[in-house]
């Protein structure tokens, strides 16, 4: 029997958040979100972001680390 995996939308603001490659984009989930969803998660913006690190915790929230300080 087949399952459906669980749904998930990440929202981005154009104006808020901007992602370039080669930067480290932080996504910060519930707490209590199940591991199978942080690795969805992590495996689809990998894909489409495929020149930034892609780290994904248990909190709320997303950043972005830029190295070199700009």
């Amino acid at each position: 029997m087949a399952t459906t995996p669980p749904t998930v939308t990440v929202d981005l603001a154009a104006d808020l958040t901007v992602i370039r490659p080669g930067d480290t984009l932080l996504v910060r989930m519930p707490s209590n979100a199940p591991l199978v969803q942080l690795e969805m998660v992590a495996n689809r913006l990998r894909d489409r972001l495929p020149d930034v690190e892609v780290l994904v915790i248990a909190a709320e929230g997303v950043d972005v680390y830029r190295p070199n300080g700009e």
